[in-house]
């Protein structure tokens, strides 16, 4: 049990070690407008995503901690109601991202962070399954995994 959170732990420490090098990569190596422009459509990306998960990650830990197998019965409608979140985010996103045709670099970037949200729901809903399954470890590989992802995208 202690190796596990201490693996949690220095996931923790990596994803902050990788956040941080990846912003100071970006900073260095681009102009300050694209640089602020790119770091003011992550923020807004990454603050709106956990809006497409719509609270389904707690939920599953709540109700399969209170029933056990019997709370499968949620998963399916849950799933539907994330990937409706999900999608209508993403298509908000997109819009916003047409909104900013006269400039195509901001358009381009904002249509490919849009990802992002797709991926932190996925994220969140995999992590709540690995936590009911006990896999600390898979949830620390998957806590570490976007932002070494950052990291690798940001050098090349």
């Amino acid at each position: 049990m202690l190796a596990q959170v201490g693996l949690l732990g220095l996931s923790q420490a990596g994803v902050t070690v990788a956040a941080f090098g990846s912003q100071v990569l970006l900073a260095r190596t681009l102009t300050r407008e694209d640089f602020g422009s790119f770091t003011a459509v992550l923020a807004v990306v990454s603050l709106t995503a956990p809006l497409a998960v719509f609270g389904v990650s707690e939920l599953w830990l709540q109700v399969f901690g209170q029933e056990g197998a019997r709370a499968y019965r949620w998963v399916g409608p849950s799933l539907r109601l994330a990937g409706a979140a999900c999608a209508a985010l993403l298509l908000g996103v997109l819009a916003w991202s047409a909104a900013e045709l006269p400039d195509v670099t901001a358009a381009a970037v904002r249509a490919l962070l849009a990802t992002v949200v797709v991926a932190q729901a996925a994220l969140a809903l995999a992590g709540s399954v690995r936590q009911l399954r006990g896999d600390y470890r898979g949830l620390s590989a998957l806590q570490l995994a976007p932002h070494l992802g950052r990291v690798l995208v940001t050098v090349a």
